[in-house]
């Protein structure tokens, strides 16, 4: 029983890890398009803003696993 509630833990914790991981993707996705209109404060402002949501994502699956 002790195992089964852990491992629905990780599962909920896998979920939120990728609906995290989708929200930094489309974060780096805007980054990109950004880079490609030469608009390179907003592609800046994207690149800062996912790379903090990536080092959240890491630090959320080091704490769970």
């Amino acid at each position: 029983m002790i195992s089964d509630a852990r491992q629905l833990q990780k599962d909920i914790a896998n979920n939120v890890l990728d609906l995290k991981r989708n929200q930094a993707s489309n974060v780096l996705k805007q980054a990109r398009t950004a880079v490609k209109n030469n608009d390179r404060e907003s592609a800046k402002e994207s690149l800062t803003d996912a790379a903090n949501r990536y080092k959240e994502i890491e630090q959320l699956y080091a704490a769970n696993h």
